[in-house]
């Protein structure tokens, strides 16, 4: 759900979609049904959980107890969802939505998988609790409240409504900066480019993406985004995307670095080049060593 303004700063497509390109892995989990539920604090999504996982806080740690949230989360009619298409538009809509649009945006993206264990902190994200000593495994509760939907999507809202003001050199709106929690907009553009950067990193970081290399059967090797478990990394990782214009993660050919690709991506069967080696006439030469090869072969 773009708007004008994000189509002027080149975040949209015409179709009002976000211009995302980088390939990633990702998956999240799809309950069986999902419930509105209310309570003192307010509406909370509700989701069916085992009762082997029950309200308790688990006493198992280390990574089998994750592999045993999976497993038990399968065998009571979750359902693996890989495919993101369209995500970040969907959720675009529930900053402004009803409970209703909130309960429907949860029965088809799943849970947000917020920790109620740990501060800041995402199930499965950048917090490894199996991997700091003295630290209790993450704990979710099976449910979750209608606002923090919505204050999650009011936040994509608001950093993308930035990015698109300081990319068209125009104003950024106070509501905005309040939505992600900071007061920027008397800043110079340059300090609110590095406190939305910030925030954006920020995101990215807590919630595990990093890079992956896969190489599954019938398939050549792949270097991806790994973008962790849930919904909210492949958010996060279109609005990074959509922004900074990245298009590919690539290999030089020439110094054989990986680099992120920006502006087109490389056409299929020919060299490409980070920006190091295409500003130093790296093309010229690879070039002319092919051509010397290919008179030396013709000359045995």
């Amino acid at each position: 759900m773009g708007t004008i303004e994000w189509e002027l700063a080149g975040l949209t497509d015409e179709d009002g979609m976000l211009k995302a390109f980088l390939q990633g892995y990702s998956f999240t989990l799809i309950p069986p049904e999902v419930s509105l539920k209310k309570g003192k604090r307010g509406v909370k999504v509700s989701f069916p959980i085992p009762a082997k996982l029950g309200k308790n806080r688990p006493k198992i740690t280390g990574l089998s107890w994750y592999l045993t949230w999976y497993k038990e989360l399968i065998n009571t009619g979750w359902q693996v969802k890989d495919d993101f298409k369209g995500i970040t538009n969907d959720f675009l809509r529930i900053a402004k939505g009803t409970d209703d649009q909130v309960l429907e945006f949860a029965k088809k993206w799943g849970p947000l998988w917020i920790c109620a264990e740990h501060v800041d902190c995402f199930m499965f994200g950048f917090y490894k609790p199996w991997l700091i000593p003295n630290m209790g495994p993450c704990f979710w509760p099976g449910f979750e409240s209608v606002e923090r939907y919505k204050k999650h999507a009011r936040e994509v809202n608001a950093v993308l409504s930035i990015a698109a003001a300081l990319i068209e050199n125009g104003p950024s709106l106070p509501a905005h900066w309040e939505e992600i929690g900071l007061e920027a907009w008397g800043e110079p553009a340059v300090l609110q480019k590095a406190y939305l950067s910030g925030t954006i990193n920020n995101m990215l970081s807590r919630l595990g993406i990093d890079l992956a290399f896969l190489w599954g059967n019938n398939t050549m090797p792949e270097l991806v985004i790994n973008k962790g478990f849930g919904f909210l990394p492949s958010v996060w990782l279109e609005v990074a995307q959509s922004i900074s214009r990245a298009r590919q993660i690539c290999v030089c050919d020439a110094c054989h670095n990986v680099y992120i690709r920006y502006g087109r991506r490389p056409q299929k069967g020919r060299n490409n080049y980070c920006p190091t080696c295409r500003n130093g006439y790296a093309k010229q030469r690879m070039y002319i060593a092919k051509r010397r090869r290919k008179q030396k072969s013709s000359n045995q």
